[in-house]
């Protein structure tokens, strides 16, 4: 029987959350968004560019928590681009 997995990358950069992974693994994002306080998150995946608000609720060890940040979307072949872009 197949299983299903997923592995997603993070690195915590200033106010940033890096992510690189599977765009199914939205919930740990989620996650980890709510865990580190971060109001900005970059993510690579293999869709195309996008820029949006999250809006939603995260679950976490003492139950869930709101959480809203930006969420910018980037194909893998941008990644190297990822300090550049989140310079001031």
């Amino acid at each position: 029987m197949p299983v299903s997995a997923h592995e997603q990358y993070l690195f915590h950069f200033r106010n940033f959350l890096l992510v690189g992974g599977m765009p199914e693994a939205v919930e740990s994002l989620h996650q980890f968004v709510a865990l580190k306080s971060c109001s900005r998150a970059l993510r690579f995946d293999l869709n195309t560019p996008s820029h949006t608000t999250v809006r939603n609720k995260a679950i976490i060890s003492t139950g869930t928590k709101d959480i809203e940040y930006e969420l910018l979307n980037l194909p893998l072949y941008m990644a190297e681009q990822a300090f550049r872009l989140l310079e001031p």
